[in-house]
């Protein structure tokens, strides 16, 4: 139910500020903005950075590999190219973006089902974490550690790496206006939610709520906010709520979370359509289910 989190670029330095024709579409920053909302074009700017050089290999490599997972879809793409970018030996000059891209494999590894890589990766990049001081990547790789151990059955140690995510974000996020590190936190709840759908502990979902409420409206107020991202966070809280209340008894509570998904505009995309089948089922509605499901058939 839960998006993979949009990995930040932050603090990863200008290659190109020497060069005059560098416009305001041709940057890094741009390129994230847009990767949800518009990842094909994306792409194409990324392409023409490249023919002219605008930033290393490995960044481009990066960037393509954030496009193709944030607004494509496409893990395994996404996967070749944060690969490529990571064994490019002038990463190795800068810790922070090589954990970066630490961060970003293991969750691509995770999603793609190779547990045993995501693991070796996440504690690779806890190791640097802990070098260079970095509690916010730190948090994100201990979350994974959790969610693999989580796939793997191990479930009571899969909740101990994420309260220990928890804590240690929320200590990063205090009363930060800086997106990426609210948005890691509201990415942890998320899973915490999620794994308490799982386990069938819809009052434990339900309590976790405010907090992710209130965590929203800090992400919404953040400067600098890559286009439909919010969008993209409520719609997905929208329609598992809408089926943690409908499976817990609440059905007019559902009902309206369901209807708030539906006024996102990431309900009407190909993974929003996807969100509102467990909602359908629950309620019985089955021929408005094989209806997106036959929408998503034709696309």
């Amino acid at each position: 139910m839960w998006l993979v989190v949009m990995t930040s670029l932050m603090g990863t330095p200008s290659y190109a500020e020497n060069n005059s024709s560098l416009d305001s579409i041709h940057t890094k920053e741009y390129i994230e903005k847009i990767s949800i909302t518009e990842p094909h074009r994306a792409l194409k700017l990324i392409d023409e950075m490249e023919t002219h050089r605008q930033l290393p290999q490995f960044r481009l490599d990066k960037l393509r590999s954030i496009v193709y997972q944030n607004g494509l879809n496409m893990f395994r793409m996404a996967l070749t190219y944060s690969l490529k970018a990571y064994r490019n030996d002038s990463v190795r000059r800068h810790p922070d973006e090589a954990l970066a891209l630490l961060e970003l494999i293991t969750d691509q590894y995770n999603v793609t089902g190779n547990y045993t890589e995501s693991t070796r990766l996440a504690v690779e990049g806890i190791e640097l974490a802990k070098q260079t001081g970095n509690k916010r990547s730190e948090a994100n790789l201990l979350l994974y550690l959790g969610i693999n151990k989580w796939f793997m059955g191990l479930k009571d140690e899969a909740d101990e790496y994420v309260e220990q995510a928890i804590q240690m974000q929320e200590q990063v996020v205090g009363e930060s206006r800086e997106w990426g590190l609210v948005d890691d936190l509201i990415y942890i709840y998320g899973m915490k939610i999620t794994f308490a759908i799982e386990d069938k502990k819809y009052q434990k979902a339900i309590d976790l709520l405010p907090r992710y409420e209130k965590l929203m409206e800090q992400l919404s107020v953040c400067p600098d906010l890559p286009d439909g991202i919010c969008d993209m966070r409520w719609a997905s809280a929208y329609a598992s709520y809408a089926y943690i209340f409908v499976t817990n008894g609440q059905p007019d509570k559902a009902a309206e979370f369901y209807r708030k998904f539906e006024e996102t505009d990431y309900a009407s995309t190909d993974d929003g359509n996807q969100m509102r089948f467990d909602y359908l089922i629950a309620t019985g509605r089955y021929r408005e289910a094989l209806k997106h499901i036959y929408h998503d058939n034709q696309l």
